[in-house]
């Protein structure tokens, strides 16, 4: 045996989500269990789903879960006996670019539904001391793309129930984008059956799915 065989590097295996896509629809729209399409295309998304435009490039979207844990320690033992996993989330953040309205409505945790300019072309949203017991919820996608040898690879996180939990700062600045730092928390949906699916499609993934462990019978 070599190192070479024990790392069995494959490059294929390699996921550089070049492009990103970031899809959303308020909580309770039908959420697809797949993303995947015959002939390794992707599938058009149920009714009620719309995009957020693009996101800014410098830190693109990032998705961090968070694990607690509990430690059980013996008398006079230097290390713990057993660790408990006490509990685990996951949070999504990316900054969108573009003033639309799900953008505006997600960054201020507003009821924009019924919002339209009016006939000069303002629109405008008023915030209220009340508004801040509202907590709306949406679902997310966000799929990636790449490519190797065999074609297209989509990467992608399905989120059914999520809710803003953090939003940066907003900056009027001659060298950047008035843009939407967002924050989200990932919640349990019981009608989809977890808090968050992760998965890769297209026909570059088939193709390395033996390699990746993902072929039947693997």
């Amino acid at each position: 045996m070599t190192i070479a065989s024990f790392k069995d590097k494959q490059d294929d295996l390699v996921i550089n989500p070049g492009n990103l896509a970031v899809i959303a629809a308020k909580y309770g729209t039908t959420v697809p269990t797949k993303l995947g399409a015959p002939g390794g295309g992707l599938i058009a998304l149920p009714v009620g789903w719309e995009p957020l435009g693009e996101v800014a490039k410098k830190d693109g979207a990032k998705i961090t879960p968070d694990v607690k844990t509990a430690e059980i320690e013996g008398y006079g033992s230097p290390t713990p006996r057993r660790v408990l996993r006490t509990a685990e989330s996951v949070t999504v953040s990316f900054t969108a670019q573009e003033a639309r309205r799900v953008n505006v409505e997600m960054f201020w945790n507003a009821e924009l539904g019924s919002t339209v300019a009016d006939a000069d072309g303002e629109w405008q949203i008023k915030k209220s001391a009340a508004d801040g017991l509202l907590n709306n919820y949406y679902s997310i996608i966000l799929v990636g793309q790449d490519t190797n040898t065999a074609g297209l690879v989509f990467p992608y996180y399905i989120f059914p129930k999520v809710s803003v939990t953090k939003t940066d700062a907003q900056s009027f600045d001659m060298e950047a984008e008035l843009a939407y730092p967002l924050t989200f928390t990932a919640y349990e949906d019981p009608v989809f059956g977890g808090y968050m699916a992760h998965g890769s499609a297209g026909a570059g993934q088939a193709a390395v799915n033996t390699l990746a462990g993902f072929s039947a019978g693997s």
